[in-house]
C-alpha cells in the first residue's frame, strides 16, 4: 500500500474520529498505522463515526475491529483537531477499560486486504514513545501519558 491510496481514499474530507485511551500499568495501547505520518503513525485505537451511530457505539465498534477487545467507556479526556494533510479529523478521546486482555491485531474494514494500514498493536511506555520521531507519533501522545497519571 502507498500514500497515494491514503490520499485518494481520505482526501478533502473532515472526519469525526472517536478514540480510546486504554492503560495497562504505566503503558498505553497504541496502533501502528503504515503510510500515515512520516513513515508510520502510532495512535490510540479509534476511528470514524458513521452516520446515525452514537459516539459510544463508534468507540466500542472501533476497539473491537482494531484490537478485538470489548471496552467500557469512562470519562471524556480531550478534543483534538488532527491535521496531517491529506488527513483532517476532529478527534474525541475517552478513557476506556476492559476486562479482557487478549489483544488481536485487527483490520480497518473500510480498506481492502491489500490496502490495510493497521500494522502493529502494543502497549507502549513513555520511555518507548520518546524514542520515536515526533512525526511518527500522534500529536497528543505526550499528553496521553498525563491523562493516566
Amino acid at each position: 500500500m502507498n500514500k497515494e491510496f491514503i490520499e485518494t481514499h481520505f482526501r478533502k474530507q473532515i472526519r469525526i474520529r472517536v478514540c480510546g485511551i486504554l492503560r495497562k500499568d504505566n503503558k498505553i495501547l497504541f496502533i501502528k498505522h503504515l503510510n500515515v505520518g512520516e513513515d508510520y503513525l502510532w495512535a490510540p485505537p479509534g476511528g470514524g463515526l458513521l452516520y446515525g451511530e452514537t459516539i459510544h457505539d463508534c468507540l466500542k465498534r472501533e476497539f473491537r475491529e482494531e484490537t478485538g477487545l470489548p471496552i467500557q467507556i469512562g470519562k471524556f479526556l480531550a478534543f483534538h483537531e488532527f491535521i496531517d494533510l491529506p488527513l483532517h479529523a476532529i478527534e474525541l478521546f475517552f478513557e476506556v477499560t476492559t476486562d479482557n486482555e487478549q489483544l488481536s491485531l485487527g483490520i480497518d474494514p473500510e480498506l481492502n486486504s491489500e490496502n490495510q494500514i493497521i500494522h502493529e498493536i502494543a502497549f507502549l511506555s513513555f520511555e518507548q514513545v520518546i524514542q520515536e520521531k515526533p512525526s511518527n507519533l500522534h500529536q497528543l501522545t505526550y499528553q496521553f501519558f498525563d491523562y493516566i497519571k
